[in-house]
């Protein structure tokens, strides 16, 4: 038995080839996202150990909140770097600034946040090169409060030398200054998506921190003293209880670093490994179908081998086996495929702003491992069920013909079809009734078992499905059309196999796509009803923004009445990690509307704080209750509960909003990251566009949008992800199409002998292609029909879910959706080509002579 399956693995090859085909792409994309992030990993790391190296010890603020999606810490007193160089067994100390600014390109561009993961460090040049990360490699060290040094990164991709001017927007507005030196980090020549600027220590002070204070002192021991000992020594003197600092050794912090590199990595991680998980899911459906085909297209063989002796477990072992061989091979071609995806998902990467330094390429055992398990495991499992099919053939089939699969939809399915659907719109209903992100995971499982409804119902629909979708080719094409839909129809399970792979793939797009739109419009509907500003003035920045400065200018000009800025900093309320957005609140409410359920925002002033309704209603608050706001100064505020909103600001996540007042009381980097702007009556709008330009022209960063602008800015940002999501999907779709083409293959192999008797009686070549061609299309538009019809649905109930999201309006984009649907139809004909050419080359004796 075992020489006999080599055999069938070797007569059948390109059949099994087609199917590892879709192993191969799923295994790739999930080793290639593995190998991409482990590399990621391994490289960030030993960047971080060789740039933490001659650090032995830190000591920094034990104030730290953790936001909603960034933490902050306090700063301290230049003169705890004193206080530590005096510590027996401290070599060097000195302080480090790492506050934030933006980059100004050589073009007189800022750097935004479209333009990928861009981050600006303004820090201050240590004199020392044992604490200093960065090592010059060419030019000098900052001397003067104009002189600078950046990154060898950056002032490549720039095209600076030594001796150019640059630009830096910094909380003290924007700065001129000399570039006077480059530097390399670490080992490499700049961190991905990050760019230094660094100046004297003053100058430091005071255009990214504070006067005469750091964000922590770093510290080199003594010949002789390990850091565990230095650390000890320090807690216990400067660092003593009541102290207001924490003391951390060199080694500790950078397993901090590299932990929080990790966790961040992880989430990059999870998210491309759905899309392979995605993958992978289609790639059964096409596995399963050629398993039942070819087993089918056996069973007289298998039946033949039953009459001589085989026994039933011997006939699923060689099945079985055939499965393993399979994954044995895909999963290993799928290895390697994904060491050079690693590559391509790198030059993703670096398109977005994240270029990964060079270091050795990573192939962990966990990836080998797991890419050998998933393989082999999907193959198998998908093969179970044609291997048992396999097993029951009994003896006596061998005396007639049993090669075409004449299966039909049995009553048991039907029922657990029924059944699986009907439980998953009763889910599904029930998420859509529990509404906001808690009712998601149960319309999710309602999603997900209409699925596996529909997909177990598809051989009870596609008869008459057939009988409808095949009419218009049928009239169209006349016998070759009528061919085609009775192919279809006569192996219902095959066909709806097949359907069932690029089925989820429509359905994906579809609901992205209806989910988009509906975001999209929902976004624009809140923009136009709450947008009462004449412009708003972005920063194009979420990490800072303009310097306070751009007020005055904006107030300066007699076209401009009132304003009110908008910031955010990381805080916890009630000891939960939160997001602040500060505002003006005495004026912001005529610029916009925030939907004041109750309370008054004017009212909210330096002691109080609005709150969204989704907020309130999740831990009970109402207008009057008092909640505590501990900020990154290590400040606990009292904040009363002023007033609650049913809107949101684009592009501001945050259930919190405070006054102005108290966001500078308690935060040291004041970045106004918008500016909203309203104009004096009677100003007209070119002559009021034109006056807020002229007022902002010192700030490249400053974009001005109108209410239509600002739509577009918003919308834009989802387009981009949508974009994204399309690129990764399209892996599912095309496995879907090698099934489709897969399943063509084989059927027109198990119709050899038919084929040539119609050639015989005068079908010509041009007809057989034809009538191959149509029952693609005719998959393919069955497929999209059931997946547009899924995506709908589910769009629907997500929009429903997400209703207290601010996601209100249900948009169906017809032409876009339309667009997928004959996509797929189009695709088909494409999948279609190979196996419709090989029909047509059948030689009609040979083929007559079929068995």
């Amino acid at each position: 038995m075992f020489s006999l399956t080599l055999k069938g693995l070797w007569a059948h090859k390109v059949r099994y080839l087609l199917t590892g085909l879709a192993v191969v792409l799923g295994v790739a994309f999930m080793a290639g996202t593995m190998v991409l992030t482990d590399t990621m990993e391994a490289t960030f790391d030993e960047v971080i150990a060789s740039a933490n190296e001659g650090t032995d010890v830190i000591v920094r603020s034990d104030s730290v909140v953790e936001g909603a999606f960034a933490s902050a810490r306090g700063r301290l007193d230049a003169a705890v770097v004193d206080d530590v160089a005096a510590v027996d067994g401290v070599a060097v100390a000195r302080g480090s600034i790492q506050g934030t600014a933006q980059l100004v390109h050589a073009d007189g561009e800022a750097a935004a946040a479209d333009d990928g993961l861009n981050v600006t460090i303004g820090a201050n040049w240590i004199d020392d090169e044992r604490l200093n990360p960065f090592s010059l490699s060419d030019g000098r060290a900052p001397e003067s409060a104009d002189e600078a040094v950046v990154d060898q990164r950056t002032a490549d991709a720039e095209g600076w030398t030594v001796g150019d001017e640059i630009q830096v927007l910094t909380k003290e507005g924007p700065a001129t200054l000399t570039l006077v030196g480059t530097a390399a980090y670490g080992d490499v020549d700049g961190l991905p998506g990050t760019t230094l600027v660094a100046t004297d220590d003053a100058t430091a002070q005071r255009l990214f921190a504070e006067a005469d204070r750091f964000d922590m002192v770093v510290v080199a021991a003594e010949g002789g003293v390990s850091s565990t000992e230095l650390a000890e020594r320090l807690s216990a003197t400067v660092g003593a209880a009541g102290s207001g600092l924490e003391v951390v050794t060199g080694e500790q912090d950078t397993a901090d670093q590299q932990d929080q590199l990790a966790e961040d990595l992880g989430f990059f991680n999870s998210f491309l490994m759905a899309f392979a998980y995605v993958a992978l899911f289609v790639g059964t459906f096409i596995i399963y179908n050629t398993f039942s085909i070819v087993v089918a297209q056996r069973l007289k063989d298998l039946a033949l081998l039953r009459a001589i002796g085989a026994r039933r477990a011997q006939v699923l072992r060689s099945v079985v086996l055939e499965s393993v061989a399979v994954g044995v091979v895909a999963a290993g071609l799928g290895l390697l495929a994904g060491v050079g995806l690693s590559f391509a998902l790198r030059a993703l990467l670096a398109g977005v702003g994240l270029d990964i330094p060079s270091g050795p390429l990573v192939v962990a055992s966990g990836t080998v491992v797991t890419a050998l398990v998933v393989g082999v495991g999907v193959s198998v499992l998908s093969a179970i069920v044609p291997a048992v099919r396999a097993s029951k053939v009994r003896p006596i089939a061998a005396l007639r013909d049993v090669a075409i699969d004449r299966s039909n939809a049995s009553v048991g399915r039907t029922v657990a079809g029924t059944l699986l659907t009907a439980l998953g719109v009763v889910a599904f209903a029930a998420g859509m009734v529990a509404g906001g992100t808690d009712g998601l995971p149960v319309l999710g499982l309602g999603a997900g078992t209409i699925l596996v409804g529909v997909i177990t119902l598809g051989p009870v629909l596609v008869r008459p499905a057939m009988a409808v979708l095949g009419a218009p080719a049928a009239r169209l094409s006349g016998i070759t059309g009528r061919y085609a839909k009775e192919n279809a129809r006569r192996a219902p399970k095959r066909t709806a196999a097949t359907a069932s792979a690029l089925m989820i793939g429509v359905a994906l797009v579809g609901f992205i796509t209806i989910v988009a739109a509906s975001t999209k419009e929902s976004v624009a509907a809140a923009v136009d009803g709450s947008f009462r500003a004449d412009y708003v003035v972005d920063s194009g920045s979420f990490t800072g923004g303009f310097g306070v400065d751009i007020e005055e200018d904006l107030l300066a000009s007699s076209a401009v009445e009132l304003i009110s800025p908008v910031r955010d900093t990381p805080a916890e309320v009630d000891g939960v990690g939160s997001q602040l957005t500060a505002v003006d609140t005495a004026v912001f409410d005529e610029l916009y509307d925030l939907e004041l359920s109750s309370g008054a925002l004017d009212r909210v002033g330096d002691d109080g704080v609005a709150i969204s309704s989704d907020m309130a209603t999740d831990e009970g608050l109402a207008v009057g209750d008092t909640v505590s706001v501990r900020f990154a100064d290590g400040a606990d505020v009292a904040l009363e509960v002023r007033a609650i909103f049913d809107g949101y600001l684009p592009s501001a996540y945050s259930d919190w909003v405070v006054d102005v007042a108290t966001f500078d009381a308690h935060v040291a980097d004041v970045y106004d990251r918008q500016v909203f702007v309203g104009v004096a009556d009677g100003v007209p709008a070119a002559e009021s566009r034109a006056a807020v330009e002229a007022a902002v022209a010192e700030w490249p960063n400053a974009q001005i949008d109108d209410q239509a602008e600002l739509k577009e800015t918003v919308t834009a940002e989802i387009d981009q992800m949508l974009n994204l999501i399309y690129g990764l999907l399209a892996l599912a779709v095309v496995i879907a199409l090698i099934g489709i083409a897969n399943t063509l293959a084989l059927s027109v192999h198990e119709r050899t002998r038919e084929l040539g008797l119609l050639r015989a009686i005068g079908m010509h070549r041009r007809q057989v292609r034809a009538a191959v061609r149509w029952e693609s299309v005719l998959i393919a538009v069955l497929a999209a029909t059931l997946g547009a019809g899924l995506a709908i649905g589910g769009a629907w109930g997500m929009v429903r879910a997400l209703a207290e999201e601010q996601v209100t309006h249900l948009v169906l984009p017809v032409p876009q959706l339309l667009v997928i649907m004959a996509a797929a139809g189009v695709a088909g004909v494409v999948a279609a080509t190979g196996p419709a050419r090989r029909a047509a080359k059948l030689d009609i004796l040979g083929a007559i002579a079929t068995q």
